[in-house]
């Protein structure tokens, strides 16, 4: 048991380090769902690990872009169940 953990902690270090690099441009982001993939991550959760990271690196879109996204969301039909 002790040994499955001890893989566990050493895989997430990767796949930190991995995502690590592709934020700060060391890698690209196909590289990173690659190296990812070679850990034992599917390819669907790597391309999704990969795309929330850019997300959350990116800078906030101008503040001009998001009362435009703002405006668009208003005139939507609420869904209310």
């Amino acid at each position: 048991m002790a040994t499955y953990e001890y893989n566990y902690q050493q895989k997430l270090k990767i796949q930190t380090y991995v995502l690590d690099a592709m934020k700060k441009g060391v890698i690209t982001p196909d590289a990173a769902v690659q190296d990812l993939i070679a850990l034992g991550i599917t390819k669907e959760r790597a391309e999704v690990l990969v795309k929330i990271e850019a997300a959350v690196a990116a800078p906030p879109p101008a503040k001009t872009e998001r009362l435009a996204i703002i405006q668009e969301a208003l005139k939507l039909p609420l869904a209310i169940g």
